[in-house]
């Protein structure tokens, strides 16, 4: 384990966690490093391409589901929508919104009529677009897909949507965020059922600024006690610096930084 000299400073002397516990763990495992370091880019790997596997196939199907939605008459849209969000149980909701940003048809059909961000569908228009993750209180009230946890952060695909050649808005779909973060909390992915989470968080938001790097996006194991057998982030974790806990959910309410320097951690 290499420290930098800031990282020296920061850490106490004693402790389990202290200088002189951790400089007796490195020297004892002083033979395993380049095995360790190989083993642990090997699961970030692996969990790189989950990641862009699962991204990929929700872009296939939203491309062949242009394509179906177009050989209809706009008649059939909605009955349309509402088969084909049957078939991809990741989907809490695939609609159609036009070039002005107006919602013609969804599978929820007491949600058509409203606005879309005109910034937002600019992008989607111009080629397939990604937006998120992001607080949408409707992702929250059309229920849960394919997870078993459930809030109001969402992503959202947009396909461009062509007839006759012509864009004339986006087919979307909408994804509770907590799916996504399913994929990197399977259990599988953990030494021990009790060990830590595994979290993807902001490097650079181009598209918000607002949010800062090293702002978590997804889901903590440890937000509420369906892992946790102890204390959990929704009751209160109590440290040396007092309690610790998120108000609605840990996308957002958490940022990683480096005690060291108390700015993002790089990667």
């Amino acid at each position: 384990m290499d420290l930098t000299t800031k990282e020296r400073h920061w850490l106490p002397l004693f402790g389990a966690t202290g200088k002189l516990a951790m400089k007796k763990a490195c020297w004892l495992n002083r033979g395993r490093e380049a095995a360790l370091a190989k083993t642990f880019t090997s699961i970030a790997n692996t969990r790189v391409r989950i990641l862009e596997s699962w991204v990929n196939t929700q872009w296939h199907f939203l491309a062949d589901a242009a394509l179906y939605i177009t050989s209809k008459n706009n008649s059939e849209w909605p009955n349309a929508l509402q088969a084909l969000v049957k078939r991809n149980n990741d989907l809490s909701e695939l609609f159609i919104v036009y070039a002005d940003g107006s919602v013609g048809s969804s599978s929820c059909t007491t949600f058509q009529g409203r606005q879309v961000d005109r910034k937002i569908l600019d992008n989607g228009m111009q080629a397939p677009f990604l937006h998120g993750p992001y607080i949408d209180q409707l992702t929250k009230s059309i229920g849960a897909s394919s997870s078993s946890f459930h809030d109001a952060v969402t992503l959202m695909f947009y396909q461009p949507l062509k007839v006759d050649d012509e864009v004339i808005g986006c087919l979307c779909g909408r994804v509770p965020n907590d799916v996504m973060g399913d994929l990197i909390q399977r259990e599988a992915g953990h030494v021990y059922s009790e060990s830590g989470d595994n979290y993807i968080f902001m490097v650079d938001s181009k598209l918000d600024p607002s949010i800062q790097s090293g702002t978590a996006l997804s889901r903590s194991r440890f937000e509420d006690n369906t892992f946790s057998h102890g204390e959990n982030l929704k009751s209160g974790v109590t440290t040396q610096w007092g309690t610790v806990r998120v108000n609605n959910h840990t996308e957002f309410e958490i940022r990683f930084t480096d005690p060291a320097t108390n700015s993002c951690i790089q990667v």
